[in-house]
């Protein structure tokens, strides 16, 4: 018989990204935009936005790098 999951370890490095978002709430505005995409990204999967919204005409794609 399998034994159940461990489910209360967590690594050094995991208590470390803990503490760090912990004393560090803010958010970059990489961080933001990354956030937003993927809300925009989970919204279209689950039906909650009906459309694409596309790009406005004064933005590239590659805008920024």
């Amino acid at each position: 018989m399998l034994s159940p999951l461990k489910r209360s370890f967590v690594s050094e490095i995991g208590d470390f990204l803990a503490n760090f978002d912990q004393s560090h709430p803010e958010k970059s505005v990489s961080q933001a935009k990354e956030i937003a995409k993927h809300a925009r990204i989970a919204g279209l999967r689950d039906g909650t936005l009906s459309t694409v919204q596309p790009l406005s005409a004064d933005k590239k794609i590659w805008e920024g790098f």
